[in-house]
C-alpha cells in the first residue's frame, strides 16, 4: 500500500516537474536585473518588469508585519471574535 502511495505521487507529481522545467527552460533567458527594476509595459509591448508588483508584496508584508503582534497582544474583543467567525463560517 505504501509502495502504491509512492507512485501515486509521483505520477501526480511529474508533469508539474515538467511545467517548471519547461518555464525554466524558456524563461532563464529573461530573467534579468531589468526584470526586476523595470514597470510593467503595455500589453502587446515586448520587454517590461516587476518592479511594481515587488514593491506592492513588501508593503503588504510590512503592514501584515506590523499589524500582526497588534492582534496576538491584544484581548480578543467582540468585533475580533465576530470577525474570525464570520471568516469561518465563508
Amino acid at each position: 500500500m505504501l509502495a502504491l502511495t509512492y507512485v501515486a505521487a509521483a505520477v501526480a507529481t511529474l508533469p508539474l516537474v515538467l511545467i517548471l522545467f519547461h518555464l525554466l527552460k524558456q524563461g532563464a533567458a529573461f530573467i534579468t536585473p531589468a526584470f526586476f527594476t523595470e514597470m510593467p509595459k503595455p500589453v502587446g509591448e515586448p520587454g517590461g518588469g516587476m518592479s511594481n508588483a515587488i514593491v506592492g508584496t513588501l508593503i503588504l508584508v510590512g503592514v501584515a508585519s506590523a499589524f500582526g503582534p497588534l492582534s496576538e497582544s491584544a484581548p480578543a474583543s467582540t468585533w475580533q471574535r465576530s470577525a474570525v467567525c464570520g471568516s469561518l463560517m465563508w
